[in-house]
């Protein structure tokens, strides 16, 4: 049912009043979890990344740039991103490390 309102003025303006709610309560929320995750998912650049650490785990970023296409920037956040999913991380020190694909 809605009960309609005009106020007084020359210009109709309606109000709308919609049905009473009372203390009505929805379905009760038990402990269910959204659907577990899957599979991490990467990016085109991210699996090129991968792939060429696969073939060569002493690849540098620079030559990941040359490889991948974007710019070095864009490599850090990639790896970034790669290391924070943990698919990949860096074996040893920045200068004589190397990479390391984690499946």
């Amino acid at each position: 049912m809605v009960t309609v309102f005009y106020s007084e003025q020359k210009t109709s303006t309606m109000f709308i009043k919609g049905p009473e709610k009372g203390p009505e309560k929805g379905p009760e929320k038990g402990p269910e979890k959204g659907p577990e995750k899957g599979p991490e998912k990467v990016t085109v650049n991210q699996q090129k990344i991968l792939d060429a650490v696969s073939v060569n785990p002493f690849i540098t970023r620079e030559e990941l740039v040359i490889l991948v296409g974007i710019s070095l920037s864009k490599i850090k956040v990639n790896i970034s991103k790669l290391k924070a999913k943990g698919l990949m991380e860096r074996v040893g020190p920045d200068n004589g490390g190397y990479w390391q694909v984690i499946k």
